[in-house]
């Protein structure tokens, strides 16, 4: 966690390691909060969705080894391990038992099998993703998106981060998190804050978001990369990137309020908020 947590799939893992030295953690004054969080967070999880170890090991793999991770979609630029959520997830696919899947039968079914395989349950109750992980350039993904299933929500976000309860990986993956995920999980965590704090003018872009779907043309703004901007909701049209004063990347953030808009609309947003102050609790404690 484009997961990001992600993690929109951000696929089905997140982050992973580059190197073994260990860094010396950024203080946080909110530390205490996000650990007591996760605490929280994990316990409703495991009351709620019983632990499977291969899945829990095939996490850990996972993410221990990220820094062999290759691109599997062949029809998405690659921008690397900080293009989104879509372009991780491509990545990941290479790693694991997934990887193996992926191999035989593509990214687009591959991923989406394995998902229902190693979980027993649907990754979506309805859209576009009920057999393949089509993409958004494809026909049909313009009128719908996919919308998660609560309970796949859960059960993964309860393996998907196994360093919380792992000190070796944790020390292991964090360079990697870092380097690549701490900004973009920022980032994430801020967008979904102000879409309470800007409720009013949230409103408007997600309503917009909606029509443009019933009108079958994709809706993913331009503008919505200056979502942090202080004034976008004075002149969403006309952003002023010189008033954004913090570090976020106008694409995280485009794809963050996207992300967002289509959790508050099939309704797992808290879940997948949840999963990411763990994410952000573990690695920056």
């Amino acid at each position: 966690m484009r997961h990001p947590l992600l993690l929109s799939l951000c696929a089905l893992t997140l982050a992973g390691a580059v190197a073994c030295k260990t860094s010396p953690r950024d203080a946080n004054p909110s530390g205490e909060r996000l650990i007591e969080h996760t605490k929280k967070a994990k316990a409703r999880a495991e009351e709620l969705v019983p632990i499977n170890p291969q899945a829990l090991e095939q996490a850990s793999l996972m993410w221990s080894q990220l820094g062999q991770a290759q691109m599997v979609c062949e029809d998405i630029f690659n921008y690397g391990l900080e293009g989104g959520i879509v372009v991780v997830s491509c990545h990941l696919a290479s790693l694991g038992q997934l990887g193996e899947v992926v191999a035989r039968e593509g990214f687009k079914s591959g991923v989406l099998s394995y998902a229902k395989s190693i979980s027993g349950m649907p990754v979506y109750l309805s859209g576009p993703h009920q057999e393949s992980m089509a993409l958004l350039s494809e026909q049909g993904v313009h009128e719908s998106f996919g919308h998660y299933n609560p309970r796949f929500v859960e059960w993964f976000l309860a393996h998907a981060i196994p360093a919380s309860q792992n000190e070796p990986l944790l020390i292991l993956t964090q360079p990697f998190y870092d380097t690549y995920f701490r900004q973009t999980a920022h980032t994430f965590d801020r967008v979904y804050e102000t879409m309470a704090e800007r409720e009013d003018c949230y409103a408007l872009q997600r309503d917009a978001y909606v029509e443009s779907m019933q009108d079958g043309v994709y809706h993913n703004r331009e503008d919505w990369s200056a979502w942090l901007v202080p004034d976008f909701c004075a002149s969403p049209s006309r952003p002023t990137y010189d008033l954004l004063t913090e570090v976020h990347d106008p694409n995280v953030m485009r794809d963050a309020l996207g992300f967002w808009m289509r959790r508050d609309l099939d309704g797992t947003a808290k879940q997948w908020h949840a999963g990411l102050k763990q994410l952000r609790a573990t690695y920056e404690r």
